[in-house]
């Protein structure tokens, strides 16, 4: 599939600004970075619109390119360019048509545009100041679950996941400060780009601290959608929303608390904590690689505020986490297991998320709905096919699991693979096609994944 209009446009735009930008930097340093792979797995038992079924291949490649530019000694500029190629994952036969379901996919995307400002010591500053679009990872030993506070939604509770990809992408503004060589802490104020109700803005705040190198202690919270851009469709009225929608709002219905009448809301406080230990700090590395024997761990409340359920609606469970925080806290451990050397890492990470219903935004996401999907919602649009109920999502899909690994073969080639039943969804391109629930939910279920990869 070739690139679209929008898309060539888009690539040539940001290389005549290059072209003229490299000419007007001489004499500042400018380091270009790359990134190229191509990746290869497969689903073998998972789930698609509340259906089970086996194989189902995924392949994907990845281009990066991308510069970082010193303008003085305090200011650093970073810019990338991303395009990403992809094919559907899910099952032709469930949707009856031919929608050319095999076609190839091209995305191009801005990975990043940030400028950083550095205040103090140049060489270690104690402030910096960011603002733009940016990669943003607050646990580092991290390689599948985890990073809670930026990939997951709290009313409805959801967590996001990818392979070889445990970060976030931000939109907005960071304060980054480090005091005593150990203590390090990020102010966050960001805007919401990806998922409904666009451009409300989140603060939050991260900090860690270190332990003679050993040891790492970190927390953070996330007031999410603290300034709304619409009120309306943060904390939406079940009246303007049947206006609206129509009978397909009907089950939508606030709640009663001191005798007012209240709504559910997008608005969230999102709490974190996390550690990391490396004994090789006491014992010495001896054997044992870099990241070898590191134990690490976090866990999360992904909506500290209970709500009361909504009257009438919760004949099938998937409402309880609004009462019982533990439904939204899920906690995850992970450990390097010695590689010798033989590999970069390898990783075992095992999480446990108590949610009694679906791990999806689709009713956020397509409806503008604080509110969960319903457990049998496909059965509910096509009775053919759906069979999943509340059963399905009540224990069977607390424990999550992956072991990854890594080698750089030579510098600038890495292969990496994955073996895991975690948050992975489904790629689709049509509305007709979309699930937006994770594709793992049985304890059967899993899939592994492969890529290599050359960077600079």
């Amino acid at each position: 599939m070739s690139l679209s209009v929008f898309q060539r446009g888009c690539i040539a735009f940001l290389a005549a600004q290059l072209t003229t930008l490299l000419p007007a930097a001489a004499g500042n340093p400018i380091r270009p970075t790359g990134y190229a792979a191509v990746e290869g797995g497969q689903f073998v038992r998972y789930k698609y619109k509340g259906e089970d079924w086996r194989y189902a291949w995924r392949q994907r490649a990845y281009l990066s390119m991308g510069t970082e530019m010193a303008v003085g000694d305090r200011l650093k500029l970073y810019g990338g360019l991303s395009a990403f190629m992809w094919y559907n994952t899910f099952p032709k036969e469930r949707n009856n048509d031919n929608l050319n379901f095999d076609e190839k996919h091209i995305d191009v995307d801005l990975a990043r545009g940030e400028g950083v400002y550095s205040f103090g010591d140049v060489t270690d500053p104690m402030l910096t100041i960011a603002a733009g679009i940016f990669p943003y990872k607050y646990d580092a030993p991290t390689r599948n679950l985890g990073e809670y506070l930026f990939r997951s939604g709290a009313y409805p509770n959801f967590i996001l996941g990818d392979f070889d990809n445990a970060a976030a992408q931000l939109t907005g503004f960071r304060i980054n400060g480090n005091w005593l060589g150990a203590w390090g802490n990020d102010l966050l104020f960001t805007t919401e780009t990806d998922i409904w109700p666009h451009f409300d803005w989140t603060l939050s705040y991260v900090t860690h601290y270190n332990l003679g190198g050993a040891l790492d202690l970190g927390a953070g919270v996330s007031l999410t959608n603290l300034i709304t851009v619409d009120a309306d469709k943060t904390t939406p009225d079940p009246n303007k929303i049947q206006a609206r929608h129509g009978d397909a709002a009907g089950k939508y219905v606030g709640y009663v608390e001191n005798g007012d009448t209240l709504y559910y809301t997008f608005k969230s406080t999102k709490l974190m904590a996390r550690f990391a230990f490396d004994p090789k700090v006491w014992m010495g590395s001896g054997i044992f690689g870099a990241e070898d024997l590191k134990l690490y761990g976090e866990m999360a409340v992904l909506g500290w505020k209970n709500y009361p359920r909504p009257p009438g609606f919760d004949t099938l469970q998937q409402y309880s986490f609004f009462e019982n925080r533990s439904e939204r806290m899920p906690v995850m451990g992970g450990f390097n297991l010695p590689a010798f050397g033989y590999l970069d890492v390898l990783a075992v990470e095992l999480e446990w998320y108590g949610l009694k219903g679906p791990n999806s935004f689709r009713d956020r996401k397509e409806d503008g709905f604080p509110l969960p999907q319903a457990p049998d919602y496909w059965s509910q649009v096509d009775q053919k096919y759906g069979t999943y109920s509340a059963s399905d999502y009540v224990g069977k899909d607390d424990i999550k699991w992956s072991v990854y690994a890594r080698k750089t073969v030579t510098e600038g080639f890495q292969v990496t693979g994955q073996v895991a039943r975690d948050h992975v969804r489904h790629n689709f391109d049509s509305p007709i096609q979309l699930d937006r629930e994770e594709a793992l939910t049985k304890p059967g279920h899993w899939w592994w994944a492969l890529k290599l990869a050359f960077y600079y």
